[in-house]
C-alpha cells in the first residue's frame, strides 16, 4: 500500500451516521485533489454502539479509512493523540469530525506547510456557537494563559496541519494527558495561521458540557 502524502484525525464521540458519511465524502473530494495517497483517521472516543457501527461500515467500505475504537470515553484530547499515532502521512491534519471544521479549508492549511510552516492553525473568523459556549471558551483560555504563563489564541481550536516532524515530536512527548495545541506550540516549532469562517454542525448535539 502506498505511503499516504496526507493524514487526517478526527476524534468521534456520538456524531451521526450521515455526518461521518458527508466528512468522509467531503474529505476525499478535497484531499484527493491534493494527492491521491490519503489517509482518513477516525477515533471512536467510547460512543455509543451505532456511531461505531458507522466507522466500522466506512472503514469497511473506503480502503483509506481506519478506525479506532476506545472502551470508554478518554476525551477528545486523547483521541487524537491516539488518532496521531496512527497516522503515517507526510502531513496530519488533525479536525473536529462534526463538520464544523470544513474539509474546504484543507488546501489553505496544506498550501501554507508547504511553504515551510511545519505547524498552521486555523484562525476561526466567525463561531456560530451560542453565545455561552463563546464565553465559557474565553475564560478558559484566559485561565490556561495564566496558568501555562504563555499565549494560546482562543480564537484557534485544533483545526490545524503538522508536518511529520512535528508529529513524530508530538509522539514522543510522554506525557499521558497531552493537550494537543498547547503541546504542539510546547514543542518550538514556528506557527503560521490561515483564516477562515468556522462551519455549522452538520448534525446533533455538540458533546461538550461545562
Amino acid at each position: 500500500m502506498t505511503k499516504p502524502h496526507i493524514s487526517i484525525v478526527a476524534p468521534v464521540y456520538n456524531e451521526e451516521a450521515a455526518t461521518l458519511t458527508a466528512l468522509v465524502e467531503r474529505l476525499k473530494a478535497v484531499v484527493g485533489a491534493i494527492t491521491p495517497h490519503m489517509q482518513i483517521v477516525l477515533v471512536d472516543d467510547g460512543s455509543r454502539l451505532p456511531t461505531w457501527n458507522a466507522i466500522a461500515e466506512l472503514a469497511r467500505t473506503h480502503p483509506d479509512v481506519v478506525a479506532l475504537r476506545f472502551a470508554r470515553n478518554f476525551g477528545q484530547h486523547a483521541a487524537i493523540s491516539a488518532g496521531i499515532d496512527h497516522a503515517t502521512g507526510d502531513y496530519v491534519v488533525v479536525m473536529d469530525s462534526d463538520l464544523q471544521d470544513r474539509p474546504e479549508v484543507i488546501p489553505q492549511l496544506y498550501e501554507k506547510a508547504r511553504a515551510g510552516n511545519d505547524i498552521v492553525f486555523v484562525k476561526r473568523l466567525q463561531r456560530p456557537d451560542a453565545l455561552s459556549t463563546r464565553v465559557s471558551s474565553y475564560l478558559f483560555f484566559k485561565v490556561l494563559n495564566i496558568l501555562a504563563e504563555d499565549v494560546h489564541d482562543g480564537t484557534h481550536g485544533n483545526f490545524s496541519i503538522i508536518s511529520r516532524v512535528v508529529a513524530d515530536a508530538f509522539r514522543s512527548v510522554p506525557d499521558r494527558d497531552r493537550f494537543y495545541a498547547g503541546t504542539v506550540r510546547w514543542l518550538g516549532f514556528p506557527v503560521a495561521e490561515v483564516e477562515a469562517e468556522h462551519g455549522e454542525r452538520f448534525g446533533g448535539r455538540p458533546a461538550y458540557g461545562l
